[in-house]
């Protein structure tokens, strides 16, 4: 899953392989290691019981197999752990990074707003937002149309752009 966090479940790839197993369209799943499949510890666990039942058998490219050994069994924890434990330092570091960005006015939002160009700092100049005049009259329009007299809803307003109304 793209750009989706392994900490959820309901992810969209992880979705279609669980609705798979339902309906016996494989018996082998090969993954690069654990933390892939999941980087929360129970989660693994789980995924992992829910195929074994299954009957699938889950291969794991970097690491031995994980059988009912003891010895594999708290090797696959502990790696479990130290997967959740890195992606919690992670966050961390991007929380702080964004605060120390924020702090020192620098945009910290990656994706620039419709309507808006985003303009670096450089040198003593702070990194700013500016209009983007081409896409500007695109939102003046849709903010006319929905603070009018009578404004229209969201969706007459997406109707409208995807015909093409715009003035």
């Amino acid at each position: 899953d793209e750009a989706v966090s392994g900490a959820k479940l309901d992810r969209p790839a992880l979705d279609r392989l669980r609705d798979q197993e339902s309906e016996g369209s494989y018996q082998v799943v090969i993954c690069l290691s654990p933390d892939r499949l999941a980087r929360v510890y129970t989660f693994q666990v789980l995924l992992l019981e829910e195929f074994r039942q299954a009957g699938i058998q889950m291969v794991f490219v970097n690491q031995p197999p994980v059988s009912a050994d003891p010895h594999s069994q708290l090797l696959f924890g502990i790696q479990g752990l130290f997967a959740e434990y890195a992606r919690a330092v992670i966050a961390e570091r991007m929380r702080r990074g964004r605060l120390h960005c924020a702090r020192q006015g620098e945009i910290v939002n990656p994706q620039t707003p419709y309507g808006y160009s985003y303009l670096p700092q450089s040198g003593a100049e702070a990194g700013r937002w500016e209009i983007n005049p081409s896409e500007a009259s695109a939102v003046r329009q849709i903010y006319a149309w929905y603070t009018q007299s009578e404004p229209l809803t969201i969706q007459a307003i997406t109707n409208r752009l995807n015909q093409g109304q715009m003035r």
